[in-house]
């Protein structure tokens, strides 16, 4: 599943619609994930946009860039020119450079699905976070939940008691899931 700027910010803040849905999408695509550098430029720019804590969302970053279930592609002159190429052939489109980086990564590795709410996506055919929420192999597994809904081992916190604030270990085993944001507390104190 390839990580999109749109579905990153849906990841870390807790008071996107989608948060729950693509914590469980990533949790369960295990080490199948890309991203690439020009997601991560964007990631920070909107969410110094949305006014997150700018030292956290470069923490995000760095964790994300350095966990090894996630591969990030540094974009060069060879995929920039294809990209370029891509907005050419589809001047009818808004897609961004980012965007294209995207659509032409997915096609080589063969990726269908990718976690953003961009609508773009769809239209060249990917499915995105709304559409992947009715799949059912995403659909949580029963021994990753008790019957609240809680997660069991996985270090998460219950959303419905954080919400856009604080600086959360999620899950401190794993880098890429340290970061929630939650409106109810302050940064960097602890819950």
């Amino acid at each position: 599943m390839l990580l999109d700027t749109s579905g990153l910010l849906c990841y870390i803040h807790r008071d996107e619609p989608q948060h729950k849905k693509a914590v469980q999408l990533v949790d369960d695509a295990g080490n199948k994930l890309l991203t690439h550098s020009h997601v991560l430029a964007e990631l920070v720019a909107l969410a110094l946009i949305r006014r997150l804590p700018r030292a956290k969302v470069l923490e995000f970053v760095v964790d994300l860039v350095d966990n090894p279930d996630i591969e990030t592609v540094w974009v060069g002159e060879q995929l920039h020119r294809e990209a370029m190429q891509l907005l050419a052939d589809r001047q009818d489109k808004t897609y961004s450079l980012c965007d294209a980086v995207s659509f032409i990564l997915m096609r080589q590795r063969s990726i269908t699905d990718a976690l953003t709410t961009d609508r773009h996506f769809e239209q060249e055919g990917f499915l995105t976070l709304p559409a992947l929420e009715g799949r059912g192999f995403l659909l949580p597994r029963g021994d990753l939940f008790n019957q609240a809904g809680a997660r069991k081992n996985r270090g998460l916190l219950d959303p419905s008691v954080f919400s856009l604030r604080t600086w959360v270990p999620v899950c401190p085993t794993v880098p890429f899931q340290n970061l929630c944001l939650d409106a109810k507390r302050e940064w960097g104190k602890p819950p």
